[in-house]
């Protein structure tokens, strides 16, 4: 009986991974490549989609050229979506879009929309559903981890000053990207 009781108690703790209903393994970490920017407030991870092939290579050329050090989220629409401002300009990258790829929920990463087609060195990350913009900007990614403080700076002071005529939100105390890097996650 005490080998009976030992063996099921054996089995029970076994390291099998567990089962959806559905007979899918249990949700983790995707596969990919993934953007890391160490903040000045901790970790944002972003895993890259393969079907922006443009705007992934050219944000990984940017990350991995270090272009991204230093850089500052320094625009904020509370409830909508938070912006890194470029500041190296370059050519427009066209729009690239995937049917089913779009804002329909937070944490989606896009090109900034300048004339001529996407913004090489803008980006966004959204705080919320944005279904309005689908078909307009290139999303090129999403946030895995570290969402939770891009909507605490969302809830922070702003100045809001008008600059050409529109408002820009500026952080008063900005989150900045110390460092970033691209990794391939299996």
């Amino acid at each position: 009986m005490k080998r009976l009781v030992l063996l099921a108690a054996m089995t029970a703790c076994s390291s099998t991974p567990a089962k959806k209903a559905d007979g899918d393994a249990a949700p983790g970490p995707k596969p990919g490549r993934y953007a890391v920017l160490v903040t000045s407030r901790g970790t944002v991870d972003i895993r890259l989609f393969i079907d922006a092939p443009k705007a992934v290579e050219n944000f990984t050329a940017r990350v991995r050229g270090g272009e991204l050090a230093g850089a500052e989220f320094g625009r904020v629409v509370p409830g909508f979506m938070v912006q890194v401002l470029g500041s190296k300009g370059g050519e427009a990258l066209p729009l690239e879009s995937s049917p089913g790829r779009g804002f329909e929920k937070a944490g989606r990463v896009a090109l900034a929309e300048i004339a001529g087609g996407a913004s090489p060195d803008q980006f966004f990350i959204t705080l919320s559903p944005a279904p309005w913009l689908d078909g307009k900007h290139t999303v090129f990614g999403e946030v895995t981890a570290g969402l939770e403080l891009l909507t605490a700076l969302a809830a922070e002071p702003r100045e809001e000053r008008e600059k050409d005529g529109r408002f820009v939100d500026r952080p008063v105390k900005p989150l900045i990207i110390e460092s970033a890097s691209i990794e391939e996650r299996r």
